[in-house]
């Protein structure tokens, strides 16, 4: 193959893996907006039942059980039990050093938020020292992919 095109490939691989802390920035932008307006919500549920956490998750089990019909009491479950997922991923992000936000974000996204954030993103590089495991990763993946087309010298 033409070295100009091999190379493409490389400058294209390491271009997009460039991209990989910007999608994590603009992805836990979305996530603290969602915590926060479920935080909101839950805060909400909170103030008009009297309950804390603790007592909640056992006030929201015996609605799903005996209030009829269930769908709101299940809307309200489903909603508390998002609550704590989501604040934990967030955590989760939070705490990670940079060299495991690449993981850490492959282990804790929400399908709808990154989806939100896709659809919404824009193009940018960041300059910190999180892009260092995301060009180690593009590193890899272009020696991976451009393995087979090496020039091996024969020695005959």
């Amino acid at each position: 193959m033409k070295k100009w095109f091999l190379r493409s490939i490389v400058a294209l691989i390491l271009f997009i893996s460039l991209q990989g802390p910007e999608l994590i920035a603009q992805y836990m932008d979305h996530l603290t907006g969602h915590v926060e307006e479920l935080r909101y919500q839950v805060g909400k549920l909170k103030e008009l039942t009297g309950k804390e956490d603790a007592e909640l998750k056992p006030l929201l089990a015996h609605w799903v059980e005996k209030i009829e019909p269930k769908e709101p009491a299940l809307f309200i479950s489903a909603l508390y039990q998002r609550f704590e997922k989501l604040t934990q991923d967030l955590l989760a992000f939070r705490e990670a050093k940079f060299w495991s936000k690449p993981f850490v974000f492959m282990s804790h996204f929400d399908g709808d938020i990154l989806k939100e954030t896709l659809d919404n993103y824009r193009w940018g590089f960041s300059f910190t020292m999180a892009v260092i495991p995301f060009l180690l990763l593009g590193a890899l993946l272009s020696t991976l992919i451009l393995w087979p087309f090496r020039k091996v010298k024969n020695n005959q």
